[in-house]
């Protein structure tokens, strides 16, 4: 505003000279053009300083500007200095926001689950955490969404999660196992060392009597690594065997090459 008044001042001298002869009309013109300048310059700076919420008086300006966010919790990231100015370029796509704020009650969880795990994970259905930190302490989790595609090269499918933190034990960027349970559907449970594949198809010996062994095709429901699932072909209480399947394997196709049988011997007798 000091400017201001200095060049009202310089334009009203200028107006009285050319008025009486004294000056050239270029130095009115520049005059008013210094003039207009100082006006427009007061302009700017009370525009800011409205933007800042106080009064178009140079008093009323602390420095101080209140931001409000929509949700509740805590500043985790800030991108904003004391007596940083910003412009309206550092802004949009691209640049980082000025500060995050997060609720560390409720945690997002991303678990990285097998594609044969898709059915068992949908949204609502629970879950349980396990982390490192809190060893023998488990975490109950939901499951809020997962993604429509798989990834080529892992297999694995994105599932998000939501897990309560109350007590804020769990941190951001922790590491966690997820266990969860899966129907398998009904069947019948043996170990998986009793189920063998030949060719497309899934066979289990069956023993008839001591050193009497019969082999049956049978359909597998879920296959794991210890344990598999048999949907169809056995009953409760049949006869699997688990042990040296290899060997019998091996002595049905002697009996059958023997035999000139077509297809696989329907049972053998083992010496």
């Amino acid at each position: 505003q000091t400017g201001q008044r200095l060049t009202r001042s310089a334009l009203l001298r200028q107006r009285e000279l050319f008025d009486a002869g004294i000056v050239a009309r270029k130095d009115l013109e520049q005059a008013e053009a210094d003039a207009s300048r100082a006006e427009a310059e007061v302009a700017r700076a009370a525009g800011r300083i409205r933007l800042y919420g106080h009064a178009a008086d140079a008093g009323s300006v602390n420095q101080q500007l209140a931001l409000t966010a929509s949700l509740g919790g805590i500043v985790v990231e800030r991108n904003l200095n004391p007596g940083q100015e910003l412009r309206p370029e550092q802004s949009g796509p691209g640049v980082p926001a000025l500060f995050v704020i997060s609720d560390p009650s409720l945690l997002w969880v991303q678990v990285d689950a097998r594609e044969s795990e898709v059915g068992s994970l949908l949204p609502g259905s629970s879950f349980e955490l396990r982390v490192p930190a809190y060893p023998g302490r488990k975490f109950t989790a939901r499951v809020s969404a997962s993604a429509d595609f798989i990834d080529p090269t892992s297999r694995t499918i994105k599932v998000r999660g939501v897990v309560d933190n109350p007590d804020r034990l769990l941190k951001a960027e922790m590491l966690a196992t997820a266990h969860f349970e899966r129907s398998l559907g009904s069947g019948v449970v043996v170990p998986a060392s009793a189920v063998v594949l030949r060719g497309e198809k899934h066979w289990v010996f069956l023993q008839r009597q001591p050193g009497v062994f019969e082999m049956r095709e049978v359909r597998v429901g879920h296959q794991g690594s210890a344990e598999v699932v048999v949907s169809q072909g056995l009953e409760v209480g049949d006869a699997v065997v688990a042990d040296n399947v290899l060997l019998l394997v091996r002595q049905f196709s002697i009996a059958k090459d023997n035999l000139g049988l077509p297809q696989i011997a329907a049972s053998a007798v083992v010496p």
